[in-house]
């Protein structure tokens, strides 16, 4: 049965990083410089077949994102997460949320601030 976890919460996680070990979350924080290179948000994904399409949606302040990964095979378990880059994106000082969803399941969303 698949499953998609949220550190305990209904939501996937905001962080400044990924541990290089387990390529889940490191630095997990809500809140954001607008100089920080790289905005994460990770999700703890189990029991997934092949072909499972991974989606996450971003909004707040006058921006709105999607991005997808599709699963190249099955897993018991792996951290999925995607990342955007405010400076690329020109995002601006305000409150935003992420939202991710695969196989039905959509988490409820986590919410970020940028300073």
């Amino acid at each position: 049965r698949f499953v998609m976890k949220f550190q305990q919460t209904t939501s996937p996680v905001t962080a400044k990083g990924i541990d290089k070990t387990t390529g889940c979350a490191a630095n997990r924080v809500s809140t954001f410089a607008l100089t920080d290179s790289r905005i994460f948000v990770v999700a703890d994904a189990r029991n997934f077949k092949s072909g499972t399409v991974f989606s996450v949606n971003w909004s707040g302040n006058e921006f709105s994102r999607e991005n997808t990964w599709t699963a190249d095979r099955d897993q018991a378990q792996l951290c999925i997460y995607f990342y955007i880059e405010p400076k690329t994106l020109a995002l601006k000082a305000g409150n935003y949320t992420v939202t991710m969803s695969a196989g039905g399941i959509s988490s409820t969303p986590a919410a970020f601030t940028i300073q």
